[in-house]
């Protein structure tokens, strides 16, 4: 019995940690289809991995420059730092602007950025 729990506890470790994590990266298909309907939590779950591939996350002019130069490089898209801490809420929020065509379409949303613990978050989408 004692040998059984043994083994079975060996395979089990074998298996676990040969299993690797998936990495979750943008993705910018599902980017331009969650910008052309409109789908607010597509954007933002796409903006987050964006964000999270910064080498620094903390909420700066810097670091929205780099996320707008990312987003573009990565996605083929016209995006820029509109502003930064423009929008007078508490806490300030800034502004990237993404141009988008598809299918002879073309689009512009407005993704708002803010600070939560110094670092930057999704605050929402407009046109």
């Amino acid at each position: 019995m004692k040998r059984t729990v043994i083994v079975t506890a060996m395979i089990l470790l074998a298996v676990c940690s040969c299993r690797k994590e998936k990495i979750a990266t943008l993705d910018c298909e599902h980017l331009q289809q969650s910008l052309f309907g409109g789908d607010t939590a597509g954007v933002q779950q796409e903006i987050s991995l964006a964000i999270n591939t910064l080498s620094s996350t903390n909420y700066t002019k810097e670091n929205l420059e780099l996320l707008a130069d990312r987003l573009s490089s990565r996605c083929s898209r016209q995006v820029e730092l509109v502003c930064f801490n423009c929008v007078y809420t508490t806490p300030p929020q800034s502004e990237i602007i993404i141009h988008s065509s598809s299918a002879g379409r073309s689009a512009q949303k407005i993704i708002d950025l803010t600070s939560s613990n110094e670092k930057i978050v999704f605050a929402g989408m407009h046109d």
